[in-house]
């Protein structure tokens, strides 16, 4: 699997509360033209923090921005929205990326150290080029699977993943299920960013929940986060869903021999640890390599062809015992 990459450049949001409003206009109006001057450079490529361009407003706009002394707190928010910035493109671009919490410090402090050294004086091209930009690449290369990062390193110009979202009634058809039988607790991992089957079984009654990390605020029903963070409780919900989400994600981890697929085996435990008893999990694309691992005794599987005869199935698993888990066993 070839993963396609851009990543933009220095997209460093200064603020500063003293500035105008058409200071705040032309500052963003400066970071959008880099940002397109670079979008699609491939920052994991050998020699890329040399041959990445540097716009000479850019600069200008840096250097305005050193100037007025911004204080710690205006450099510590200014590097926060940056690194938020920086992180949503590389999902943007590959939403195969795992980050978590660890990883929004890191980069956060790529871009304050980047901000300190500019402030302190050194020239903004010179602090891009030996320090911020490479900072970014070590840290972007640590998240790539090593057969995924090496089959990058030549490329100079990249594309991206398509990751669309998908009408609830095409969701449900791939899944086969029927909205009219499914009641009782739900849960939607990876429900996108517009959550729309949670809606729609909401709308219709149902006590449904939307999982992902893409959301931009928590609604009721809607909750922020990543399928990793999200507590699961054991003997909770009748229906786990996750349409292309999960489950993708879980196979590229696999396919690739990435760094987190034993966190992946441990989550898809952790999922059907969740269903009551007579409860499914129902998914797509399938997962036969740790399907085939269940107790035949507690959970039964089923698998159906989906799509155009491309071989792509899907699955559901359904907990069929009452059989409880010991503390610290693992299901699959």
């Amino acid at each position: 699997m070839v993963v396609a990459l851009t990543v933009p450049v220095f997209s460093l949001m200064w603020y500063h509360a003293t500035t105008t409003m058409s200071q705040r206009t032309g500052w963003t109006q400066s970071v959008s033209r880099q940002l397109a001057r670079n979008g699609r450079a491939n920052l994991l490529r050998d020699g890329a923090p040399d041959d990445l361009e540097i716009g000479g407003e850019f600069v200008d706009a840096l250097n305005r921005f050193a100037a007025t002394a911004p204080d710690d707190l205006d450099i510590r928010e200014a590097s926060a929205d940056a690194a938020r910035r920086f992180l949503s493109a590389v999902l943007a671009i590959n939403p195969y990326v795992e980050l978590d919490a660890s990883d929004r410090r890191r980069v956060q402090a790529v871009y304050r150290d980047s901000a300190e050294r500019i402030l302190a004086g050194e020239p903004v091209d010179r602090v891009l080029r030996s320090a911020h930009y490479p900072a970014l690449r070590t840290w972007l290369a640590a998240k790539y699977p090593d057969s995924v990062r090496i089959g990058l390193q030549d490329r100079y110009v990249l594309g991206q993943i398509t990751y669309a979202e998908y009408p609830p009634h095409l969701q449900l058809r791939v899944l086969g299920l029927d909205s009219r039988r499914i009641a009782g607790r739900v849960l939607d991992l990876g429900c996108g960013r517009d959550a729309a089957l949670v809606r729609y079984l909401a709308e219709a009654g149902v006590e449904a929940v939307g999982v992902d990390r893409s959301l931009d605020r928590q609604e009721d029903f809607l909750v922020p986060t990543s399928w990793f963070d999200y507590p699961l409780e054991p003997d909770a919900f009748d229906l786990i869903v996750s349409h292309l989400a999960f489950s993708s994600h879980a196979l590229y981890q696999l396919n690739t021999d990435g760094p987190e697929c034993d966190r992946y085996l441990a989550r898809y435990g952790d999922i059907l640890g969740a269903l009551r008893v007579g409860a499914s999990f129902v998914y797509a694309p399938s997962l036969p390599q740790w399907e085939e691992r269940l107790s035949a005794a507690r959970f039964t599987v089923e698998r159906w062809a989906v799509g155009s005869g491309d071989g792509t199935t899907a699955s559901a698993v359904v907990r069929s015992a009452a059989t409880s888990s010991e503390p610290g066993e693992q299901i699959v």
